[in-house]
C-alpha cells in the first residue's frame, strides 16, 4: 500500500473558542459539512474572526466516553482570557500529535481510514482518547486541512 504523508509534532497547550454541536456516530451520514454551511450562513466565521489570535479555522471533535455521541466545534485559536456569549472555550492540552495532510474534503474519510487501519497498527504510536482536530490554514492552496490526532508511544 501507499503511505500517507504525516509528521509528529509537540504542541504547547492552547485555547479554542467556537460553536459546538452534538452528533451521533453514523457511518452512513456525515452532518458536519451541513453544520459548517449553516454556521457560515449565520455569520459565525465573522464573529470568530473578531476574537481570533491567529488566522485559520479549527474543527475540534471529542467523542463522549462509552457513547455513540460526539461533540464537534467550529472554532478559532484565542488568547486564554477571551470569552464570548454563546461560544464555548475548548482547551487543547495534549502535547504529542500525529499530523496528516488532507487534499480535499473527500480525502478526510480516506485519511481517517488510513490512520485507524495502517498508522495506529503499524507504528509505535497509539491514539490517546482526548479531542482531535482539523486545522484549516488560511492562504495555503496545497492542502485542504491537517488532521491532528493525539498520540503517545505504545
Amino acid at each position: 500500500g501507499i503511505g500517507m504523508k504525516y509528521k509528529i509534532v509537540t504542541l504547547e497547550p492552547f485555547t479554542l473558542l467556537g460553536k459546538t454541536r452534538k452528533f451521533t456516530i453514523d457511518a452512513d451520514v456525515n452532518l458536519i459539512p451541513s453544520f459548517w454551511d449553516e454556521q457560515i450562513k449565520e455569520g459565525l466565521m465573522k464573529t470568530l474572526a473578531g476574537h481570533a489570535s491567529e488566522s485559520g479555522m479549527y474543527g475540534a471533535c471529542h467523542q463522549e466516553e462509552s457513547s455513540m455521541e460526539f461533540s464537534y466545534s467550529i472554532a478559532v485559536k484565542v488568547d486564554e482570557t477571551v470569552e464570548a456569549q454563546g461560544l464555548e472555550r475548548i482547551g487543547v492540552n495534549h502535547a504529542l500529535w500525529a499530523v496528516f495532510e488532507c487534499k480535499s474534503v473527500n480525502h478526510i474519510g480516506e485519511t481517517w481510514d488510513y490512520i485507524m487501519k495502517q498508522f495506529l497498527v503499524n507504528t509505535e504510536y497509539k491514539r490517546v482518547e482526548t479531542l482531535d482536530f482539523e486545522y484549516y490554514p488560511e492562504g495555503r492552496d496545497d492542502i485542504f486541512c491537517e488532521l491532528y490526532i493525539p498520540i503517545e508511544r505504545k
